[in-house]
Order: structure tokens, then sequence, then C-alpha cells
């Protein structure tokens, strides 16, 4: 497939199986909250313990984005896109021969890992397939990916748990991402380059006071967003007594919006600036995730969760866009690689691990309501940051 041809004219089989693969990739990490519940009760595990499970996943996705650019350069992006979705599958199918938590931890980490390598060799194939007058659409368009697979993952669990068990739901993603795969690797071709692996990443976070203060920024947030969403099932099970069919049908309904705000947002950031919009969204998040823990109402829970979900998503893109025009250009790569890197650690590592030991020493809204103090608290982060003259980025 020639980028120079026909550049006018969108091609949408490549674009919609990069979205598919996406989406199924952020399935694979997201429809496992839902189920921790069923987990739980099989393996008789502390919260703590469900919380480790989603750490190892973090621990594997944000060491496998890491060295993404090594497999590339290898590899090459189409054979790197081939074997994390292969790892993904493989991790889903091992499910039925573990019956002990150290079994199940190591698959855990293999998904992560799996999940890791997609995105740097997916968008460095978008961004080759697709003449650059495209970008801002196509971009756009996969990057829906993270929000669909957040609404679906609640829905999927609970409509799946009333036909198969838990080990059969995750192997049901595992299939379809084996028939995607096959898709892609027939009807999409390699770009035809190897990268070399980006260097200087750690001596850029040591030195670019504006990237570190962006980079503890992000973490806090993840953990506001992926962080609360891998407890809120067991909270609304265990303390609020709800059962777990409407919690996660509940939990994928407050997901709408989500969906759909981060364009809003990058309408807004053009209008007024980034650092106005940013700002703002990350101190009404933060506020936001206080009243998640302080809501005892199961209907007015849902409302703040719909809101807090629904800002919380808008502040990612715009806080990349931001990273990215603090930068030089040679350096944006590795300011980007860099704050996704510790966002995975701190959203989906250590935070929920965090909630768990508190859902067990005391209580899940106890830890939520203090993520949400130490979020707000972490404002100024984002305060005084001198944007350059914004240089047309899609926002997406």
């Amino acid at each position: 497939m020639n980028p120079s041809l026909e550049p006018e004219k969108l091609r949408y089989a490549p674009l919609l199986i990069f979205w598919s693969l996406w989406l199924l990739n952020f399935l694979s990490r997201t429809a496992t909250p839902p189920l921790f519940p069923v987990i739980e009760t099989e393996f008789h595990l502390l919260h703590t313990y469900s919380g480790l499970l989603f750490a190892s996943i973090s621990v594997g996705y944000a060491l496998s984005i890491i060295l993404a650019g090594h497999f590339a350069a290898t590899l090459g992006h189409k054979k790197t896109i081939l074997i994390s979705g292969l790892f993904i599958s493989l991790a889903h199918l091992m499910l039925w021969s573990v019956h002990n938590y150290l079994g199940l931890l190591g698959l855990f980490f293999i998904l992560g890992a799996g999940c890791g390598a997609y995105l740097p060799s997916a968008v460095a194939c978008l961004t080759r397939h697709y003449n650059n007058v495209l970008w801002g659409r196509v971009l756009g368009f996969h990057d829906t990916a993270p929000a669909a697979a957040l609404l679906v993952a609640p829905f999927f669990a609970a409509i799946g748990l009333g036909f198969m068990p838990w080990r059969g739901l995750l192997t049901l993603l595992a299939l379809v991402n084996l028939a995607l795969l096959a898709l892609f690797w027939r009807l999409v071709d390699d770009v035809g380059v190897r990268v070399r692996p980006v260097k200087g990443r750690w001596r850029l976070m040591v030195h670019h006071r504006a990237i570190r203060r962006i980079t503890l920024a992000f973490m806090l947030m993840s953990g506001a967003s992926l962080g609360v969403f891998t407890v809120i099932p067991l909270m609304l099970v265990r303390e609020m007594h709800v059962s777990l069919d409407t919690a996660n049908t509940w939990l994928g309904v407050s997901r709408l919006g989500g969906f759909v705000f981060p364009f809003i947002a990058g309408v807004l950031a053009d209008r007024l600036g980034y650092q106005t919009i940013v700002l703002r969204l990350y101190l009404i998040s933060a506020l936001l995730t206080i009243l998640v823990g302080l809501i005892s109402n199961f209907a007015l829970l849902i409302v703040v969760l719909f809101f807090q979900g629904t800002i919380i998503s808008g502040f990612f893109p715009l806080g990349l866009s931001m990273a990215a025009l603090l930068t030089d250009v040679d350096e944006r790569p590795a300011a980007v690689a860099l704050v996704i890197f510790f966002a995975v650690l701190m959203g989906m590592g250590l935070v929920p691990l965090f909630l768990g030991m508190m859902g067990d020493l005391f209580t899940f809204r106890a830890g939520i309501v203090s993520l949400g103090v130490v979020a707000t608290l972490g404002t100024f982060l984002l305060q005084g940051l001198r944007i350059p003259i914004q240089e047309g980025l899609p926002h997406h």
C-alpha cells in the first residue's frame, strides 16, 4: 500500500483493522476488573491480591512499551504487532491450565507485556500508510478504541457471565484477536522501515522540568481513571452490596461520555489554550474523584462516576499534546513514551494495589478519597507551564 497514491482518499480496511486490534488490546486489560469479584471468590483472594494482579499487567505493559522501539528495530513494525497480539491470545488461552495465584500472576504479566508492544508500531504504521493530510482523522479515530473498550468491558462481563465462565469470556477475546491478526497479516502491508530505538529517555526525564511535572500529573490522573475503574466493581459488590451484573452494567453506562468528550475538549483547547483547559480538566477530575469516595447513595454515585469518567477522558490526549508542545521535535517520542510509561505504572499498577490494600484494611472509598485529595494537591504541577505557540497538532 503506497501512502503517496490517492492521498485524498481514506482507505478504510487497514484503519478498521488497526482500530479493532487496539480495541481488543485495551479490552484484554480492562475486561479483567469487572471479573475480579468472580476471580476473588474462586481463588479466595484478598482485595490486595486482586490489585496485585492488575499491577502485574501494568509492569509487563510498561516494560514492553519501553522496549517496543528495540522490538521494532529488530523485527519491523508488522511482526512486532503480530507477536504482540499472539502473546495476548496465548495468555488468555493458558488461563484454563492455571489454578493457583502465582500462575495467574505470571499470565497477567505476559498479557501486559503483549499489550505494550502494540501502540508505538501501530502509530508508525498508520502514519506511513496514510498521507499526513489524513493523520488527524486517522489517529483520532484510532484513539477512540480505548474509550470504546472502557465502555464495552463492563457490559461484556455483565452479559457474558450469564452464558459462560470468566475464563470462557477471555478465551472468546483470544479467538477474536487471533482472527483479527490473520486479517491484519493478510491485508496490511509492512511499512518497510525499521526504526532506531529512541535514546536519552532517562536523561530527558531528569533534566526537563516541565516533562517531570506533566508526568507526575499524568500519574495521578491515570490513578484516578484506570486505578479507580479497576476497583469500582469490587466496591459496588463488596461494600454497597450491589449484584455483579448490576454493578458492571452501570459502570459501563458511566463510561459513555468518555467516547465523545475528548473531541469536545480538543475544540475547547484550540479556542482557550491548552494550559487553561488541561488545568481545569485536571482539577475538576480530582475533585470528582473525592466525591466518588464520599458518596454512599448508589444512584448518585453513578452520576458522579459518569461525570468523573467523562471529564478525565479529555485530560489525557490534551496532556500528551502539551508534552509534545513543550519539547523539541526530536525529543517528542521520548517525552511521550516516558509519560505513558510512568502513567501506566501508576494507574494500572501502584494505585490498584494501594486501593486493594485500603479495601482490606479500611474501605475502598477511603482509598479513593485519599487518592482524590493527593490529586487535588497536585494541581500546582500544571500551573505556570509556558506553552509555545501551538503548532496545529491534531487532537486525538
